[in-house]
C-alpha cells in the first residue's frame, strides 16, 4: 500500500542544508510515524525536523543496506557525535571555534523533548 500515492514524496537538494523542502518533511512526519536518518557530513540545524520524528538516526556515509539492518534490529547502532549539533542559527552565528560547539556554553547545544543533549560524544543505542 502506497501511503503517498496522491502526493509523491519529493525533496529538493539545496546548497546549505542539502534539503530545502523542510515543510514537506514535517507534513510527512505529521501524517505517518517517521524515522529520520540524517547523513551528518556537517552539523545540521535539526530543530524543525527532530520534534516530529518518531526516531532520529545520525549517519556518516552509511550504506542504505546497513541502515536497514539497524532499523530491523539486526545490528545495534553504536557511535558518538564527533561534533555538537547547534540549537539554532543564532548560536551558529556566535560560534567562536573552528569545531562547532567545541568551546561554546550549554546554550549552544540542541536539546530534544526527552532532554537529550546533542553535544560532542553524545550517542544512544538499543541496549
Amino acid at each position: 500500500m502506497n501511503l503517498f500515492a496522491k502526493s509523491p514524496i519529493t525533496l529538493e537538494i539545496g546548497p546549505d542544508t542539502q534539503i530545502e523542502n523542510v515543510s514537506r518533511i514535517v507534513e510527512i512526519q505529521q501524517t505517518v510515524p517517521t524515522i529520520v536518518a540524517v547523513d551528518f557530513k556537517n552539523p545540521w540545524l535539526i530543530g524543525e525536523i527532530e520534534p516530529n520524528a518518531e526516531a532520529m538516526l545520525a549517519t556518516f556515509g552509511m550504506k542504505p543496506e546497513a541502515l536497514v539492518d539497524v532499523l530491523r534490529g539486526r545490528f545495534n547502532p553504536v557511535g558518538k557525535l564527533p561534533f555538537t549539533i547547534p540549537r539554532n542559527q543564532e548560536e551558529v552565528d556566535r560560534d567562536v571555534g573552528d569545531i562547532p560547539g567545541y568551546r561554546e556554553g550549554s546554550s549552544y547545544t540542541y536539546v530534544d523533548q526527552s532532554g537529550n543533549r546533542y553535544s560532542f560524544d553524545f550517542g544512544l543505542s538499543y541496549e
